[in-house]
């Protein structure tokens, strides 16, 4: 409990407070201290060469019809669940994280609006899904990018929950396994920091390279939406600016295929890979 209680201290100091993104130059904390080398967001540099890994990136413990609400922050469109959801995070062995909440990155145009960006290129919206682990206060964020494309139903509902007041900001039957399968082929990991002030360097960050689709329709309303509890100011944009590596590394994880095992599951194939090797 006690551990719970500092968790949610912790998050509400974080993303409790109005910012400024146009004078990101005056945040506080660390988040412009000469000393602090692990700051977030960064361009992405996918690593020449990558670990296989057996099991799946982000499994998690609950269902696909989550009732979720609307956290009303101010700073961008987030939302938390009424479910306890846990999964296993990848890169730190077997720790298991809880979510805390899922938010809402965009930008002015549709060219832009991602907080990280991936070798070289930024994208139009990236959503956050923080999770807690560890006893001392750490977390866990696991991203999605997206591009500009088809609707997007999962960010619909969110949408939709923001334009909405009173109870009706409730959501019923969120998908979050539609924003986070199972069958992730690969995770980037580096580490990094709260992308809000005050910036703490305490987050162990897994961003997912293939992106996920949101209309322009959907990034002109999240531009217009009344953010807190639906009759707060919007928000033109709410990414930060890109900031130095400062000679971090990226460590890149793939699932392993299955397509070997396939092969030897079946001993058509394999009478078929034998008698080829045998008349060549």
């Amino acid at each position: 409990m006690i551990k719970i209680v500092a968790v949610l201290l912790l998050m509400a100091e974080v993303y409790g407070a109005l910012y400024d993104y146009s004078k990101q130059d005056e945040w506080g904390g660390v988040c412009n201290s000469e000393t602090s080398k692990k700051q977030t967001p960064v361009d992405v540099i996918t690593p020449s060469s990558s670990t296989k890994v057996e099991g799946k990136f982000v499994e998690l413990s609950a269902g696909s019809e989550l009732a979720a609400k609307n956290d009303n922050n101010d700073n961008f469109v987030q939302i938390s669940f009424t479910k306890t959801i846990t999964y296993k995070i990848p890169g730190l062995n077997d720790t298991q994280g809880t979510v805390a909440q899922l938010h809402l990155h965009w930008g002015a145009k549709d060219t832009e609006g991602s907080e990280h960006w991936l070798d070289g290129k930024q994208f139009s919206a990236e959503c956050h899904l923080v999770t807690s682990y560890g006893e001392d206060g750490k977390y866990a964020v696991v991203n999605r990018f997206f591009k500009v494309g088809a609707e997007n139903p999962e960010l619909a509902k969110i949408i939709t929950s923001s334009e909405a007041s009173g109870d009706a900001r409730a959501i019923t039957g969120f998908n979050l396994a539609a924003l986070y399968p199972s069958d992730l082929k690969s995770v980037i990991l580096y580490e990094g920091g709260l992308t809000t002030p005050g910036c703490d360097e305490i987050v162990h960050w897994v961003v997912v390279p293939e992106p996920l689709t949101i209309s322009a329709e959907q990034l002109a309303k999240l531009r217009t939406l009344k953010l807190g509890d639906g009759t707060g100011a919007a928000k033109t944009y709410n990414w930060r600016n890109k900031q130095a590596l400062n000679g971090r590394s990226f460590t890149c994880l793939e699932q392993k295929t299955s397509a070997s095992a396939a092969i030897l599951a079946s001993p058509l194939l394999v009478l078929v890979a034998v008698i080829f090797n045998a008349i060549h």
